[in-house]
């Protein structure tokens, strides 16, 4: 979870002020989709219960590195815009468990992949599909917004190195 948000707040520091409002907004909307989905369908996945537990605890950190980011920007007192240490280190502390817990929904979302019946509600290992689908995609995008990001980088360190 923790590169998705990286790669969009990268993408706000390059693009200005309109890039910036446009990925906050994203950067609140996902969040609270994925806190709703997991909230409203929790017991709609027996096949592995921690899917939608992952859904709301990743949409509450991320909401909550959001704000702790755009608290430390406001509380920047230096002419370059860092924030104060305590911001740094609450940030870090935060970018860490998001990682962490990005790789335990890896284990919980992928471990199911093609094992869970979205159609027999009885059955053990029924999920219901609207919430894998929504898990696993989350986390895909997140490899994509990665590859992506990975591959800009690599172009632009490409790019001034022959200047």
């Amino acid at each position: 979870m923790g590169s998705m948000f990286d790669s969009y707040n990268l993408v706000s520091e390059k693009c200005g002020k309109g890039g910036s409002i446009i990925c906050n907004v994203i950067g609140i909307i996902l969040p609270i989709a994925m806190i709703s989905v997991g909230a409203i369908h929790i017991d709609d996945c027996p096949a592995q219960k921690y899917i939608c537990i992952y859904l709301i605890v990743a949409g509450a950190f991320a909401i909550l590195v959001t704000g702790v980011r755009c608290l430390g920007s406001m509380c920047s007192t230096s002419d370059s815009g860092t924030p104060p240490l305590p911001f740094l280190v609450v940030n870090g502390i935060l970018g860490l468990f998001l990682f962490s817990w990005f790789i335990a929904g890896n284990v919980w979302v992928y471990g199911l992949y093609g094992k869970y019946n979205p159609t027999d509600k009885k059955a053990d290992n029924y999920c219901k599909e609207l919430v894998y689908e929504f898990a696993f995609w989350i986390i895909t995008t997140g490899y994509i917004l990665l590859g992506v990001l990975i591959l800009l980088v690599c172009c632009v360190s490409c790019c001034c190195k022959r200047r």
